[in-house]
Order: structure tokens, then sequence, then C-alpha cells
């Protein structure tokens, strides 16, 4: 007897979840209907403007990829760093350190900055 309870329980679960999948799946197809018939229609002038507004997109992607290389750089610079003060090489560690630190820094800093203004031109 308590089986059966549990075993309606489990069922009345499972019917619920598939009706609210259901519903959920209805309400996202109207949705995304709704939202095609709603989308502007582009006309000559917007497409006129969509090809002028194209270059800046390849700066800003340009920005994106300096950035990237730039943030390579500064963890290809730790990566020497450190492989440097491992080594037994006759070098002050102090000017290693703060050279090193310095670089990566700047490096890391320059880069995070095209990033972000290559995120915040599109």
């Amino acid at each position: 007897m308590v089986e059966d309870r549990l075993h309606l329980n489990k069922t009345k679960k499972t019917c619920f979840y598939l009706v609210l999948y259901s519903i959920c799946t209805i309400f996202a197809t109207v949705m995304s209907k709704r939202r095609e018939k709603n989308k502007p229609q582009p006309d000559l002038l917007n497409k006129q403007l969509a090809e002028t507004i194209e270059i800046p997109r390849e700066k800003d992607e340009l920005s994106l990829e300096i950035g990237k290389f730039l943030l390579d750089l500064a963890k290809l610079t730790f990566a020497g760093v450190f492989l440097t003060g491992i080594m037994d090489m006759d070098i002050d560690m102090m000017y290693l350190i703060i050279t090193g630190m310095a670089v990566i820094a700047l490096l890391a800093f320059v880069g995070f900055k095209y990033i972000k203004r290559g995120i915040n031109k599109k």
C-alpha cells in the first residue's frame, strides 16, 4: 500500500514536470515566432548603414586580437622569468624579479585596455 502511494506520487510529479515542460516549450515557440514577426525589415538605407558600420567592427576585432596577443606575451614573459629564476644562472634575482614583474604588469595592463576597447565598441 505504501509502495502504491510512492508510485502514485512519482507519477504525479512526472506528469507535472511533463506538463510544465510542454507549457514552456509552447511559450518559447510562440515568443520566438512573435519576435520574428515583429522584427523590423531592413530597407535600403539600413543596408547602406550596415555596410558602413562593418569597417569599425574589423577595428574592434583587431583591438581584441592585439589585446590577446599582449596577454600571451605577458604569460610568456612570466614563464621566462620563472624559468630563469629556477636555473642557476649568474643573474641578480632582485633585478630579474622587479624587471620581469614590471614588464608583465605593463603588457597585461595594455592588453586588457585593448580588449576592453574592442568589447566596448561592439
